[in-house]
């Protein structure tokens, strides 16, 4: 159960560090590459 909760947060803060990116200006790939890179270092 705590494990699926803390999954669900790594995984809106990603979307949240994706979302952000695109509001300063970022293009949508750079934006994509800094969410796949905060999920890489968040699962290990």
């Amino acid at each position: 159960m705590g494990s699926k909760k803390i999954l669900y947060i790594i995984l809106i803060v990603g979307l949240a560090i994706f979302v952000i990116s695109l509001a300063i200006g970022r293009p949508w790939w750079q934006a994509l590459l800094f969410s796949i890179a905060f999920l890489l270092l968040a699962a290990i």
